[in-house]
C-alpha cells in the first residue's frame, strides 16, 4: 500500500493482522511496532466491551 508514516504503518498493522503484523512491524522500524502493538491492544479491549453490548442489544 506504500504507506510512509511508521505510525500508521503500524496501527494499521496491528489492527489487522494481530501478532504476526506486530511482529513483522518491529522487524520494519521500533516506533512502527510499539503503534502496532497499540492498535492490537485496543482491538482485543474494544472487541472484548463491544460485543457483549451489541449481542444484548440485538439478541
Amino acid at each position: 500500500m506504500n504507506i510512509r508514516h511508521d505510525d500508521v504503518r503500524g496501527l494499521a498493522m496491528g489492527v489487522t493482522s494481530h501478532v504476526i503484523g506486530t511482529a513483522t512491524e518491529f522487524k520494519h522500524s521500533q516506533e512502527a511496532g510499539s503503534y502496532a502493538s497499540l492498535g492490537m491492544s485496543l482491538n482485543g479491549i474494544f472487541t472484548a466491551i463491544l460485543i457483549p453490548v451489541l449481542y444484548f442489544l440485538f439478541f
